[in-house]
């Protein structure tokens, strides 16, 4: 399973930015995560998911402090996903540790890179860096309306186990949680440019859903 030349690529970089020198070519760690976000019960939560926040923070990297940490965070932010749990954010988190640990980066690093992935839980963040990857995480939510269907199209594939009228009151109490917020961006680039997209996103899809 080789995944994208830029996807590796990435990926290395940010390693060894972070000091640390992946076995090989970095395929060890590489291909672990790309098989768990090729997995067949992905619809959203997928390798495309993580290429296109890649390809988004590659527009917005210079506003980050540590721009391979993000990176890092980016590609562990998601590697597990069970639409069943509740606790995926801090089981990725535990695998980033686990891994970072054992190739020896910095305490501090692994501390930052953790607190990252789970602030996409809650998709609220304290820090910096955690508010730019979580906006990367929610940039979707601005995306053109074709683009936001297919992605809801593809959340709903991904929890096709739940019968239809639970389903709607659920995503609904999720996509007006988001509405309800000040601002759904917390950097002010990202909010500048999908801020008035997204919600007008949610509030079409929220209509959608509460139709009878």
């Amino acid at each position: 399973m080789n995944g994208s030349k830029f996807e590796r690529r990435v990926l290395q970089r940010a390693l060894k930015g972070i000091g640390v020198q992946p076995r090989g070519d970095g395929g060890d760690i590489f291909d672990a995560l790309l098989a768990a976000y090729n997995a067949k019960s992905r619809y959203y939560h997928s390798q495309q998911h993580i290429s296109d926040c890649l390809v988004c923070f590659s527009n917005y990297r210079h506003l980050a402090v540590y721009p391979d940490e993000i990176e890092v965070a980016l590609w562990f932010h998601d590697a597990i996903y069970d639409p069943r749990r509740q606790d995926n954010e801090a089981l990725s988190a535990q695998w980033t540790e686990h891994y970072l640990t054992a190739v020896n980066a910095d305490p501090n690093v692994i501390d930052r890179i953790v607190e990252m992935i789970l602030a996409t839980q809650t998709h609220r963040a304290r820090g910096g860096d955690s508010k730019l990857l979580v906006d990367m995480d929610l940039s979707i939510l601005g995306a053109p309306p074709a683009v936001f269907d297919a992605y809801d199209q593809a959340i709903r594939r991904e929890y096709a186990w739940i019968p239809e009228a639970l389903y709607r009151q659920a995503r609904c109490e999720v996509l007006r949680d988001f509405l309800s917020r000040e601002t759904l961006y917390q950097t002010a680039e990202l909010r500048q440019h999908y801020e008035g997209q997204a919600r007008c996103n949610l509030r079409r899809k929220v209509e959608e859903l509460t139709q009878s």
